[in-house]
Parts: C-alpha cells; structure tokens; sequence
C-alpha cells in the first residue's frame, strides 16, 4: 500500500490494514521522515512499514529519484499487489509496479485536484490521472459519481473501473460517530447556543474551493432575518481570504459565529450540530457528510458530483446550487422554519450509514476485492 503521507493511511486505511493482515502480508509505503515522523500509526498494526520519501509537490529531480527507489524496492520485494491511493503516490508506484512487472496494480481515485482548474494546470493534472490508470491493472473509484464523472471526462473506462460496494474510501465508525445528548448539551452550553436555536456547522479544511465563503455569505442573509441561526466552522485555515472572512464574522457575530480550529474529536462537534453544511466546489466522496449523518444529523450540500453519493435529496438533506449564496440560505431557512425537520432527517441519515456505509462493511468489500484479484 502506497500513500504520500502517513496521515492519509491514519485518517482512511487503519480498519483495512487490519483486515487485509489477517490474510496476507501487508506493507505500508509513505514518507515517514521530517514532519511526518510524528503520525503515531498503532503499535499492534500487522504492517510492515517502509519510509520513501513522496513528496506532495512536483519536484523532477526528487521524483525521479523516489521512482527509482520505489521500483527497486518492488523487484527486490516481488510483491503480489501494489495498491496507491492519492495522486502522487499514484503516478510513482503505478509506473515503478508496472516497470517492475509487478502483476496486480491498483489504484484508487478519491477526488480530482483538476475539476476546478483550468488551462495547462487542469490539462496537466488530468493527464496525470489518465497515465495512472493507464499504469494499472484494476482501478477502484470511492463513488459511482465520480466514476461517471472520470468516464465523461475520458479519464478512464468503464470497463476497467469499479465502485466498491456503495462508495466510499474508509466507510464510517458508527460506534464513533453516533449521537450524544451529552455532547449536545455540553458544547452548546460551551459556547451560549440557545436550545430553541439551530445549529449549523462545517468541518473540514478551510479554503476556497469548499465554498466557505459562499456559506458565510448565506449564513449573514439568514442572520439579518432572525437570531436564532448559528454557525459553526471547524477546521485549519488554509487560505488568507478565508481567514480575513472568518475573522471579519467573529467581530461582527461574536454570539453567533464560532471558529474551532484543528480537532482530533470532530464527532464531539457533529454531535452538538443541527444541520451539517458542505457547500464545496469539487469534492471525490464526502465523508464528512457521512460521519455528520451517523451522528443523525443531516446536511445541506452543493450537488457536485462526489456529494452526490452521501445525501438523498429531500429525505437525508438537500442538494443545492454550486456556487449559490441564495440557495444555501433558503434550505436554511426551511430547517429553522420546521423545527422537527433535522431530526426526522438525522434519522434517516443514521439509518442509510447504518445499512451502506460502516467502516466494517467497507473493510470487507476490501478484503472480497483483494481475494478475487489473487487468488
């Protein structure tokens, strides 16, 4: 298994690693050195691990050299089965598997850097996605959305490309992320909510292309109508114009407008929130809407593809306009006018992760996968 960093492994492979070493011999790839040495990964993991240095920015002579390594590692291995996932990890590992004859090379595509780019970086990006699935032998995509999206954009084939169950790279912990009138009160009782107030929240990374400023914007329509609206936005800044937005709403809505930065409990916020909100411009699979939806809460998102796979329009939340202030706020609206609708939706939210998209039944639909390929 091939990832850049080992925080990617962390965040989305520990159920499978565990899975798939009960029946075959397992080792993880990734740069392990400088800032990532600190990414503790469990000890009683029964992965082998092997530091190669990928790094996440284009770098020819450093790659070249990474290619090499990573090639001579997997002659010297003779590995059944190369599996990468993220773009860079990617490219390198399916060319060194395929140069090195390497049988079974597979890859799995989680979100397309290029769909919001254009000219020589989205032709450049785009290319480097058709020379991965060119490189392997079995191609996986985290949702049929996004599939259809790759297919359309002439990135891939049908033939040769799979969705694994019903989507998604890692599934989600019910046991995790569930409801809990505790940590609804506590939290809401932490920052002054009002019960009769609604809750909405983001968790994510905090840039441009999650339309941040599109929610803020639709955030300061509602407000001007009513004060029982409240936002939460969790998460690292990662872009200046984002960061001078959310400093401008903190000094504007002190009460009402709330900035958490990094957590390694993000279940504890879901599980504080009324309606989750998603409004991004490209988006693979939507896993935060998942893991919002297995704590019952439901979400408003744009209908980008990717999104597509994680909410039922009208019965789990509600899809909207990419890019659309104005139809970010009406859902809003329509959850603060009918009281009962975010639970009722919450419920079926829960109830669909439940019954599609738990982490146990994505590690198994893996481990089908790996034992149909090798054996």
């Amino acid at each position: 298994m091939v990832v850049s960093s080992p925080m990617t492994a962390k965040a989305f492979l520990l159920n499978h690693l565990e899975a798939l070493s009960e029946f075959y011999d397992v080792t993880l790839i990734a740069n392990f050195s400088d800032e990532n040495a600190g990414i503790n990964l469990p000890e009683g993991l029964n992965v082998k691990f092997k530091n190669v240095v990928i790094a996440r920015n284009i770098s020819l002579i450093g790659d070249l050299i990474c290619l090499f390594r990573l090639g001579l590692y997997f002659r010297k291995n003779r590995f059944d089965l190369v599996h990468s996932i993220t773009p860079k990890a990617g490219l390198l590992s399916m060319i060194a598997a395929c140069v090195s004859r390497v049988p079974n090379r597979v890859h799995i595509f989680t979100g397309q850097i290029w769909a919001t780019h254009a000219g020589i970086r989205r032709c450049l990006y785009k290319n480097i996605d058709r020379a991965i699935y060119r490189c392997s032998t079995e191609t996986l995509i985290d949702g049929s959305s996004q599939r259809a999206f790759l297919v359309a954009q002439n990135v891939l084939e049908k033939d040769k490309s799979r969705v694994l169950g019903h989507g998604s790279i890692s599934g989600v912990d019910t046991e995790k992320f569930k409801q809990s009138a505790e940590n609804y009160r506590r939290i809401r009782n932490e920052f002054k909510i009002p019960n009769e107030a609604t809750l909405f929240m983001f968790l994510g990374r905090m840039n441009i292309d999650k339309g941040l400023l599109d929610l803020f914007e639709a955030f300061e329509i509602v407000r001007k109508k009513t004060h029982q609206i409240y936002l939460m936005v969790v998460g690292p800044i990662e872009n200046d114009v984002v960061g001078h937005a959310i400093t401008d709403l903190i000094c504007r809505h002190p009460e009402a407008f709330i900035h958490i930065d990094y957590t390694n409990t993000p279940q504890m916020y879901m599980q504080s929130a009324d309606v989750f909100c998603l409004p991004s411009y490209r988006e693979g699979f939507g896993t935060s809407v998942l893991e919002a939806a297995s704590c019952g809460v439901p979400a408003i998102c744009s209908d980008v593809y990717g999104l597509k796979d994680t909410v039922v329009d009208n019965e789990t939340g509600y899809f909207h306009k990419v890019k659309n202030p104005a139809s970010i706020s009406q859902f809003m609206e329509l959850f603060l006018e009918q009281n009962e609708l975010s639970k009722l939706m919450g419920a079926r939210a829960r109830s669909r992760v439940m019954q599609k998209f738990s982490s146990t039944e994505v590690s198994d639909e893996w481990v089908r996968f790996y034992k149909e390929i090798l054996h």
